[in-house]
C-alpha cells in the first residue's frame, strides 16, 4: 500500500483511457501541486476492472458507460454493493448525455460528458475527492 491516490480508469478504448489518464494526472497536479503521488491503472473491461477494484485499495474510479460484456452502470452498481469498494469515489464518463441519469442512479458521484475540457475535468475530480 502506498501513501498516494490510486485511480482506476475503465474504458474499452485503450486510446481514450490513456487520454483520461493524462487528464487525471493534470487534475491531481492542478488540485494538489506536487504534494501527492497518483498511481493510475487502466482496464479495458468492466469485468477485469471489478476484479482489480476488489482489493479495496482504490480512491477513485473513472468509468465509461458503453462497454461490451458489462457496462459502466452495472460496474458502478457492483462497486457500490461491495463492502470493500462501496466508498470509492466514482466519476461516470460518456459521449451520450442520456447516460448521465442511469450512471448517477447506479451510484456515481459525478458525471462528465466526453469530450471534456481539461479544467472542467479537474473540477470534477476535485469535487468528488471533497478537496474544495
Amino acid at each position: 500500500m502506498c501513501d498516494c491516490f490510486r485511480v482506476l480508469i475503465v474504458d474499452d478504448e485503450m486510446f481514450t483511457g490513456e487520454i483520461i489518464a493524462s487528464f487525471t494526472r493534470y487534475a491531481f497536479e492542478y488540485i494538489y501541486g506536487n504534494e501527492v503521488e497518483v498511481k493510475i491503472s487502466l482496464e479495458i473491461s468492466a469485468v477485469k476492472a471489478y476484479k482489480t477494484l476488489s482489493d479495496g485499495q482504490y480512491d477513485l474510479l473513472l468509468t465509461d458507460c458503453e462497454m461490451p460484456e458489462v457496462n459502466g452502470v452495472e460496474l458502478i452498481k457492483k462497486v457500490r454493493k461491495n463492502e470493500k469498494t462501496k466508498k470509492i469515489s466514482i466519476i461516470g464518463v460518456s459521449s451520450y448525455p442520456g447516460n448521465k441519469r442511469p450512471m448517477m442512479e447506479a451510484g456515481a458521484d459525478y458525471f462528465i460528458g466526453k469530450p471534456f475540457e481539461l479544467n472542467r475535468f479537474a473540477d470534477a475530480v476535485e469535487k468528488v475527492l471533497n478537496k474544495e
